[in-house]
């Protein structure tokens, strides 16, 4: 009889070395983005949420086993609910990031403008795999403008009746 042994020795230090940058890269990432006061969160085209952060969890009042792996929805308002499915379906794998603005509507009934910078994932076949969204609340911005347009608007008024006065003596 003849006996035998045949090995292989394959050095692995290499691909170990990588896995551990990756994980390392994937912390400092995950430190990163928990550290923003935007609201990110990524999410499936059914709603499910694959990762949202502190502060998005902290803005809607939930905890993270009550969004991630589970269907969320953004409380849009009403009116504004058509804008933002168009405005969704309009993200092509030609034109994957868009920007939009609609309001929400809090628990307490409080309406709220947000801001939402939105990326298109797509899988090899074309179609959306995933959804990148960050968001702000830009309530005071808005509430802002809209003080300044009256105000521009009532001093437009007032030279409107002083050119009138001054034609009249």
């Amino acid at each position: 009889t003849i006996a035998g042994l045949i090995g292989v020795m394959l050095d692995i230090t290499d691909r170990i070395r990588a896995e551990q940058d990756l994980l390392e890269s994937e912390k400092r990432f995950r430190e990163v983005v928990q550290d923003q006061t935007e609201l990110i969160a990524r999410f499936r085209p059914d709603w499910t949420v694959l990762f949202a952060n502190d502060a998005f969890l902290s803005y809607f009042s939930k905890k993270h086993e009550e969004v991630a792996g589970h269907i969320f929805r953004i409380p849009v308002h009403h009116d504004d609910e058509q804008s933002v499915r168009t405005f969704m379906a309009g993200l092509t794998s030609d034109n994957t990031f868009g920007t939009t603005e609609f309001r929400i509507l809090l628990p307490d009934g409080r309406i709220r403008w947000q801001q939402w910078n939105l990326r298109a994932f797509f899988d090899g076949s074309g179609q959306v795999s995933q959804f990148q969204a960050v968001g702000t609340d830009i309530t005071e911005r808005r509430e802002t403008d809209r003080v300044l347009k009256e105000s521009y608007a009532r001093i437009e008024e007032n030279l409107q009746q002083f050119a009138v006065l001054n034609d009249h003596i």
